[in-house]
């Protein structure tokens, strides 16, 4: 979900559960902000710092060396 609309839906998110945000660009600083408004509203957010594309891309490098 965007930035712009996850105020919008935060009773939606679950906060018995870790949430992880990403942008889809690298350079993306609004996982940061994202990250920021979840934790200041209860729950346990983390910024993934990488695209969604890299985190893939690194795990398919990851289960290819097994």
């Amino acid at each position: 979900m965007s930035l712009d609309t996850l105020s919008d839906h935060l009773t939606e998110l679950p906060k018995n559960r870790q949430i992880i945000v990403y942008c889809r660009g690298r350079l993306c600083g609004n996982s940061n902000i994202a990250t920021q408004l979840l934790n200041n509203n209860g729950y346990n957010a983390l910024s993934l710092n990488y695209s969604y594309y890299d985190w893939k891309r690194a795990l398919k490098c990851i289960n290819e060396k097994k």
